[in-house]
């Protein structure tokens, strides 16, 4: 689950990158962090916190290019 999760989002980031790279254009990624902190899934805590550092990695890396 963690694998489809984590890979869906960075694969699907990537390929909206490459288009707006050109046309310009946000990238939104969702992820319930709190909820992941209460939760007593690993999986899901793990995605949810993965999904929102690379966000945030992308988003500084990334936002030169608008």
């Amino acid at each position: 689950m963690f694998a489809l999760n984590g890979k869906a989002t960075l694969f699907t980031n990537q390929a909206a990158f490459r288009h707006m790279r050109d046309h310009g254009g946000s990238i939104v990624n969702m992820a319930r962090v709190r909820r992941a902190r209460l939760c007593r899934n690993a999986t899901y805590a793990a995605h949810a916190c993965a999904v929102t550092a690379w966000t945030r990695s992308v988003a500084l890396e990334w936002g030169k290019h608008r």
